[in-house]
């Protein structure tokens, strides 16, 4: 934790030595902003989180629901539909797959003969998403994190062939990793993606120590059905994600598996604490068969837009209308309403869309406003609208993502998530200045938050973005906010409980809206389009 430690402190002094002096704020920003008003970012989330919406799954008329509240009240402010022809949606072609666990094996053949694994005790498979059956047999080598990255001088498969063969890997990045880097290189698709580029079949994934003590193996993994967004032309020609099978190993079973070979799971371990990870042969074979059951359907983004002076750029606000739904009963109750994820974030999206049509004149840039679809199942309604843009949304010169709008204390401080790597850092600034609210560092890097919302989407598409999270400080000694916020993902995120009875500063709410609003005014009335930074790391990895 000393690398983040040093990483936090220099962003904290970048972004400080960054900040503008405080230029002025038009009159119409601030007009705009003064109708802005809590109670209807309040009002917004009890409709969205309520229960009669069943958690607002992808592909559910809970979900349909929601959609349909979104597009009204697009629709009432008078902004005009940026969707499929001249509608308010955009629809994602969808493909749901599910796991047939009695058609799945895991076997490791070696010369004393074949040794099955145990489907949900040893393994689970993420099940196929564009053919109903998979079958890869190859050797085993063992490839660190599955990261190549020499940007940073790192690169587990150098003077590896892992061609034919299937990877082991352990989840995470290295700590010596700056936060966004390790998010980046966290990403179970980054690593799918760099191990088909590479030549390998197969992706066995462990968890590294931080990941399990964070979010243990869980065996149910297996049987939550994966999902994809389609090109409907063409199955194999463009899919969101990497065809590649990827397995995901208990720690017992790992260490069973690599006391096969030199090194041993906790010899890894060991080494990892203060170097990288050893890279060898585990000396055995493995067969992975995935079968999967396949469903198609589709899902819309909720798209609108205001016209600016110049409708060929746009800046884009997202947040994602969907949350995982229904699942095992906490006591009673087996509804998550996701109020905090992510009704919290289009109750902000309404309020600050209905603050722009307040404006006088119309922005020089156009905005855009997308409540998007399957963001809990990787991101998909973002990423399909990234590569996908409707016509009337322009070409997209930046994002302001909003997603989890924690209220648990009055809004003094924000992490800006990726405004460092651009020139958004100015305008992000401005506006937190503006409205005396100060810029922290990245206080849990170990969460890779950066790739974990629809923001990194739009990046991975080479436009600047950036996405505005609460910070930790509270205004009271007494009371640790990053402790909260901490407390909150553990105990409550993606359970029952994140639901309308928590208490919630819905003052503190409105002053976020603010915030986000002020910082997409400046973006689309700026003189220049965002920028990366030179030699900027996000700018050159993802340069269109």
């Amino acid at each position: 934790m000393a690398a983040a430690r040093a990483v936090a402190v220099l962003v904290s002094l970048v972004l400080a030595a960054c900040a503008p002096p405080g230029d002025a704020i038009p009159d119409a920003a601030t007009r705009a902003m003064g109708t802005m008003r809590s109670e209807e970012i309040r009002a917004h989330m009890a409709f969205l989180a309520d229960d009669l919406l069943e958690g607002r799954d992808t592909g559910t008329t809970g979900y349909d629901i929601a959609a349909k509240y979104v597009q009204t009240q697009f629709e009432a402010m008078g902004l005009e539909p940026a969707g499929d022809g001249d509608s308010f949606y955009q629809q994602v072609p969808l493909r749901v797959a599910r796991i047939v666990e009695q058609e799945s094996s895991f076997v490791l053949v070696d010369e004393s003969g074949r040794s099955p694994l145990r489907y949900g005790r040893d393994y689970t498979l993420d099940p196929p998403l564009v053919e109903t059956a998979s079958t890869v047999e190859g050797p085993l080598v063992f490839v660190g994190y599955a990261i190549s990255a020499p940007e940073l001088d790192y690169d587990d498969y150098d003077g590896l062939d892992v061609n034919g063969k299937i990877v082991v890997a352990l989840s995470g990045a290295p700590e010596r990793f700056a936060s966004t880097e390790r998010a980046v290189y966290s990403s179970r698709a980054t690593k799918a993606q760099q191990a088909v580029e590479m030549g390998a079949v197969g992706l066995v994934l462990v968890n590294s120590p931080t990941d399990e003590a964070r979010r243990p193996w869980n065996p149910d993994q297996g049987a939550r059905p994966s999902m994809t967004w389609i090109d409907q032309s063409s199955d194999r020609r463009a899919t969101a994600r990497a065809p590649l099978t990827v397995a995901r190993l208990s720690h017992a079973a790992a260490s069973d598996l690599l006391a096969m070979g030199p090194h041993s799971l906790q010899d890894i371990f060991d080494t990892i604490a203060g170097d990288e990870p050893p890279r060898f042969s585990i000396g055995v074979r493995a067969v992975l068969e995935a079968s999967a059951r396949h469903e198609d359907l589709e899902s819309p983004n909720v798209v609108a837009r205001l016209a600016g002076t110049n409708t060929d750029e746009s800046v884009v606000y997202s947040a994602h209308l969907d949350h995982v739904g229904r699942g095992r009963p906490d006591g009673e109750d087996d509804i998550y309403n996701g109020a905090y994820d992510n009704a919290s974030g289009v109750a902000v999206l309404l309020a600050l869309a209905r603050a722009f049509t307040h404006i006088e004149a119309a922005p020089e840039r156009t905005i855009v406003f997308i409540a998007v679809t399957a963001e809990e199942k990787g991101l998909l309604g973002s990423d399909y609208f990234s590569r996908h843009p409707t016509p009337r949304s322009g070409e997209i010169v930046a994002n302001i993502n909003v997603d989890g709008a924690l209220m648990f204390h009055p809004l003094l401080d924000i992490v800006p998530f990726g405004a460092e790597h651009s020139s958004l850092l100015e305008p992000v600034a401005q506006a937190a200045e503006h409205l005396n609210v100060t810029l922290s560092p990245d206080f849990m890097p170990e969460e890779v938050v950066f790739v974990r919302s629809d923001q990194y989407s739009f990046v991975r598409q080479g436009v600047p973005a950036v996405y505005p999270f609460v910070g930790t400080e509270t205004g009271n000694e007494r009371i640790d906010g990053e402790r909260v916020i901490r407390d909150w993902m553990a105990e409550r995120y993606h359970t029952p409980s994140d639901d309308m009875t928590q208490e919630m500063d819905f003052v503190a709410g409105g002053d976020y809206a603010r915030l986000c609003f002020l910082l997409g005014y400046l973006v689309a009335n700026a003189d220049e389009r965002p920028t990366w930074n030179e030699g900027d790391f996000l700018g050159t990895k993802f340069a269109r």
